[in-house]
């Protein structure tokens, strides 16, 4: 888990390390739809975050945070559906194999952006409960911690993003790879 929230910390700086949470899911999302294999060329390039200081650089098989590279594998899985890209990250830190973490990525000509089911502590039961508006979540107690899931059909996944209950941030393409 240690390496999404680098992840997610990296695209949400206001998130503070120790103070926030998520939504897993039990298989990369959406669910029934075809891996990717490597990222699309409109896809490839360099971007800026929205306050001037993070950088992103999207290569064909997979991409640089900062100085950290991250390759596409069977624990790091692209897909798309409905013109958005979903990144899923395997989390290491349980027994099972069966929490993954999620990032949303819907490119424009201009800009990339990124949503996240990670959630600032104080706003996340409010932010639950929006979710279980639209598909149940399910908690589970693992290790002394407890671990929030959905299992959404793509449709309602797209719902989710739709409704504008993830974090997001903006980052400006700068060129294209």
């Amino acid at each position: 888990m240690k390496f999404f929230y680098s992840l997610g910390l990296f695209f949400f700086p206001i998130i503070i390390f120790f103070s926030c949470k998520e939504i897993t899911f039990q298989t990369p999302q959406p669910k029934g739809k075809k891996e990717l294999t490597f990222f699309p060329e409109g896809l490839q390039g360099k971007y800026k975050g929205d306050d001037h200081r993070d950088t992103l650089e999207i290569l064909k098989n997979g991409f640089f945070l900062g100085e950290d590279f991250m390759e596409l594998s069977d624990s790091l899985v692209l897909k798309m559906y409905k013109g958005f890209y979903f990144l899923n990250m395997r989390e290491n830190t349980f027994s099972s194999s069966r929490v993954w973490n999620l990032v949303v990525m819907h490119p424009s000509d201009s800009a990339l952006t990124v949503q996240s089911f990670v959630q600032n502590e104080n706003n996340f039961n409010a932010f639950v409960k929006n979710i279980a508006e639209l598909v149940p979540v399910d908690c589970v107690k693992v290790h002394d911690q407890f671990i929030y899931q959905i299992d959404p059909k793509p449709r309602e996944l797209i719902k989710i993003i739709n409704k504008n209950l993830l974090q997001k941030v903006v980052f400006k393409k700068l060129q294209k790879i």
